[in-house]
């Protein structure tokens, strides 16, 4: 296509090339899925000419390096070539990210292709414009659908991943703040995975969830949170309480209210650091989150989603039973996990019916509406207060299931002031026998 305007390189075209070369071209086949041979992706020359030379070593199956790629490249100005190749390499810290590297470049040259045809539109003839119309869905069909890949390339990039992970860890499961639940998750909450935190209402899961935001937005994980109970306002009070146990109450009491006040603008200059979003709109379809979520996606890589909770989503279409609208509601949360290859939490209750289950593993059944939001999840935590007095302090959260790991539980103490968890220091009981009514259910 003709270059009818101005383009300048997307922020991640040097940092596509130099992941490929700080991992020897280990990840240049995750990079290769997703570009192709689409050299005009690149805008800038000297970003297409190494790009070709390393599809060309590629498929001769020869090594991918700063030596091998020098070598390779015919070009008329090799001497300004070499220090380019090194600024490549002090572009990105990681290959980590090469793939989603890759499908930002593709989404911004698709984006520069539409307005080109856009323009075309405008000023062309109306019976031209079935054939601007036809290379739109040709510009649409690369990014809707990934091509098979091979089962050595999935493998390859599979290794470079773990060795990733193993020279930062800091790069593998998004932590929930609770080291002993993060041994028992594999490391925490791990891209394209689906994670149901269930229970009866009043029980803790949104301050559960809430701690996984914070703790996830302090560490600089892009964070988006939809709130489909509580005002932003609520949740950012309880956001205070959390870092520094602001107490709302005895400021709206003027109990002590200049010290908490003082806390709670603190912590309200801190939190202009953390990488958290809240989205309250007051009312939720399916369609709207899964938008938001992709436009979030595209503007900040790798994010963490969360939704409190599944029973107020909407759905796109009315009609069916409850249940049967709650399954496409956690079918398509799962779909959006895999397609945003990032880690979805979503809240759900339990059945009344579990109140009578004394397993708390047992209490997996009671998934309220639905019990494909079993099958669809990846892990599901279970909370259960200790025991069912007034004054109990402790809550078990049980890993009732976990597609990739181990079934356990912690248990924790729950400041219900402060809305945090801490692991208290004592062995998981063992599981417990589920009875005759319990089976029945």
């Amino acid at each position: 296509m003709s270059n009818r305007h101005t383009k300048f390189p997307a922020p991640c075209e040097p940092a596509v090339l130099g992941a490929v070369l700080i991992s020897e071209g280990r990840c240049f086949p995750a990079v290769h899925s997703v570009i192709g041979l689409s050299v005009e992706a690149f805008v800038e020359d000297k970003a297409k000419a190494v790009y070709e030379a390393m599809c060309g070593l590629h498929a001769d199956g020869a090594p991918i390096d700063p030596i091998t790629v020098l070598d390779a490249l015919d070009d008329p100005h090799e001497d300004e070539m070499g220090p380019y190749i090194s600024g490549l390499m002090n572009a990105v810290p990681t290959s980590f990210h090469a793939e989603q590297y890759a499908v930002d470049l593709m989404t911004a040259y698709r984006e520069r292709e539409a307005m080109d045809i856009a323009k075309a539109v405008i000023n062309c003839p109306r019976e031209s414009v079935s054939g601007y119309l036809v290379q739109l869905k040709a510009l649409a069909a690369p990014a809707l659908h990934k091509p098979p890949r091979q089962i050595g390339e999935i493998s390859s990039a599979l290794i470079t991943h773990y060795e990733e992970i193993d020279a930062h860890p800091e790069h593998g499961g998004v932590p929930t703040g609770i080291a002993t639940l993060d041994d028992i998750l594999r490391g925490g909450l791990y891209r394209a995975e689906l994670t149901i935190i269930a229970g009866r209402p009043g029980k803790g899961k949104s301050a559960l969830a809430l701690n996984m935001a914070h703790h996830a937005a302090e560490q600089q994980t892009p964070t988006l949170l939809f709130s489909l109970e509580m005002t932003a306002q609520t949740l950012a009070e309880r956001l205070w309480a959390i870092h520094d146990g602001v107490s709302v109450q005895r400021i709206r009491r003027r109990f002590n209210a200049a010290w908490e006040m003082t806390k709670a603008r603190a912590v309200s200059e801190t939190s202009k650091r953390w990488t958290l979003w809240v989205d309250d709109a007051p009312t939720m379809t399916l369609a709207y989150i899964e938008a938001q979520s992709k436009r979030f996606a595209e503007r900040r890589p790798n994010p963490l989603i969360i939704i409190d909770y599944m029973q107020l989503i909407k759905p796109g279409a009315r009609g069916h039973n409850r249940e049967r609208e709650v399954a496409e509601i956690s079918a398509a949360l799962k779909g959006l996990s895999r397609e945003l290859e990032c880690p979805v939490v979503c809240l759900s209750q339990l059945n009344r019916e579990t109140e009578q289950i004394t397993s708390r593993y047992g209490k997996l059944r009671g998934l309220r509406e639905s019990g494909s939001m079993e099958q669809d999840a990846d892990n599901v935590l279970i909370l259960t207060p200790e025991c069912d007095r007034p004054e109990c302090v402790n809550t078990w959260i049980t890993a009732a299931k976990q597609r990739n790991g181990r079934t356990d539980e912690i248990l924790t103490h729950f400041d219900k002031e402060r809305q945090t968890f801490t692991a208290i220091d004592a062995k998981a009981q063992p599981m417990q026998p589920e009875s005759e009514d319990e089976r029945m259910f």
